[in-house]
């Protein structure tokens, strides 16, 4: 019966809750959408009753979870100005990039840019946007779900605060399975006639290569943010400290710390994934306080640093530290505090207690 399917449902969206959180939103906003123009009131219930589901599912497990979102989202709301900021050139200890005390725009530099980085995610959706909704009710039901994606992508792109629950382009992933299906009924409808829905099917097809080869271009060029692959580099430093005695580590730029953190066996000056990051804040996402202050209250060993993405003497430290070694843009730096030693600690010591990879901030 239909009660019974509408309870299965409900079980699977308690599972979907339990998986990816950006996931979970875009088909809660799909839910949202169906239920408002179709006058179906069982979408939304579904989302709703589906969270005390995922609780029983989890063991109680979920509560935390829901608890982790709720601080992230307040530390985004404070510092959304510094969404996908430069944590040191974006920061009000330096003078910023855009020669001024504020943050520059960062990742949202340029409207333009950004609404073809939300049409590049999913360039058939512009096929979409000239087909009216299909007579077919599953066709139907798959075209507004990707229109509420987009409209939901836009929003969290350009929404302003709405931007902690973004950025709005990863959200365009969700929408090319209903985009696809809802395009292959309008175009099996039409029986392959020539129409401004075939023409921008065949344009969204050429965007969409464009789309993936500027994709490819970009990540391989990328030298300090995400990238496509380890850099070598980076693992090679982070086998030299494996071998180095002491514990603690600052790793710049940030996205390094989990990779050097397991890799190098070091506890990381780092401890974004969970739990109150009011603590955090004065690290990241720019830094607040001068870099000594974070070696003095960690009591950090080492410094790593891609020279790509800052330098000592940009940080103020170049006399706190002592090169110890250098691979590629990769440098390993020790802190050299008034009672120790001036040479640099050997490479081939090791050390007798090697702490838990993990976080010293969280």
């Amino acid at each position: 019966s239909e009660n019974r399917l509408w309870f299965i449902g409900v079980l699977l969206v308690g599972v979907l809750y339990n998986t990816h959180t950006s996931t979970m939103i875009a088909f809660g906003v799909s839910a949202a959408t169906l239920s408002f123009v179709l006058h179906e009131p069982r979408f939304i219930i579904a989302v709703v009753v589906g969270l005390p589901v995922a609780v029983v599912i989890s063991g109680g497990y979920y509560l935390r979870v829901v608890m982790n979102h709720l601080h992230a989202a307040r530390f985004w709301l404070r510092n959304v100005a510094y969404t996908r900021a430069h944590q040191i050139e974006d920061s009000p200890l330096f003078s910023t990039r855009n020669g001024g005390s504020g943050p520059s725009s960062g990742l949202y530099r340029s409207r333009l840019s950004l609404a073809v980085r939300v049409l590049g995610e999913n360039p058939f959706i512009l096929a979409l946007l000239v087909t009216p909704p299909p007579p077919n009710v599953w066709a139907a039901h798959m075209y507004w779900w990707a229109i509420a994606i987009l409209a939901w992508s836009l929003l969290t792109t350009f929404g302003g605060p709405l931007r902690i629950l973004g950025p709005g382009f990863h959200y365009m992933k969700a929408s090319v399975f209903p985009t696809a299906y809802a395009l292959a009924v309008t175009v099996n409808i039409t029986e392959g006639a020539l129409s401004l829905v075939g023409l921008t099917l065949l344009f969204s097809m050429i965007l969409s290569f464009a789309a993936l080869a500027y994709f490819y271009r970009v990540m391989a060029r990328r030298a300090t943010e995400h990238t496509a692959q380890t850099p070598p580099d980076l693992a090679e430093a982070a086998g030299y400290m494996r071998r180095l005695p002491g514990g603690r580590v600052l790793v710049l730029p940030s996205m390094y710390a989990d990779f050097v953190a397991y890799n190098a066996s070091k506890s990381v000056v780092w401890g974004g994934h969970s739990g109150n990051l009011s603590r955090f804040e004065e690290f990241y996402p720019v830094l607040r306080r001068p870099l000594s202050y974070f070696v003095e209250r960690y009591d950090v060993d080492y410094l790593l640093l891609d020279h790509a993405y800052v330098t000592p003497e940009r940080l103020g430290v170049a006399d706190a530290v002592s090169t110890l070694d250098r691979f590629g843009s990769i440098a390993v730096y020790e802190f050299v505090r008034p009672e120790a030693a001036v040479e640099p600690t050997a490479p081939d010591f090791v050390a007798r207690h090697t702490p838990s990879a993990g976080s010293e901030m969280a």
